[in-house]
């Protein structure tokens, strides 16, 4: 049975880090971003279930790149 993949993206190391190894513990296949531009662009080779985003980061706070994930999904429905 395929894993479920989890996207986590944050600015602070640690943080995605510290997510990585729980997540990992309980059988998902994590990928990792540092902000919300690096996110965009593993979402389509990635292909997440979830994505978990710090809202304050810079260039790009979280809540934007969920309203830009969700644009670029709709486009290629």
């Amino acid at each position: 049975m395929a894993k479920e993949r989890i996207l986590v993206v944050d600015d602070e190391q640690n943080a995605r880090q510290a997510l990585r190894t729980l997540l990992t513990e309980e059988a998902f296949e994590i990928a990792e971003a540092g902000d919300g531009e690096e996110a965009l662009s593993l979402l389509s080779s990635f292909g997440p279930a979830v994505v978990l985003s710090d809202v304050r980061m810079p260039k790009m706070d979280g809540l934007t790149l969920l309203k830009k994930a969700r644009e670029e999904g709709s486009d290629s429905a």
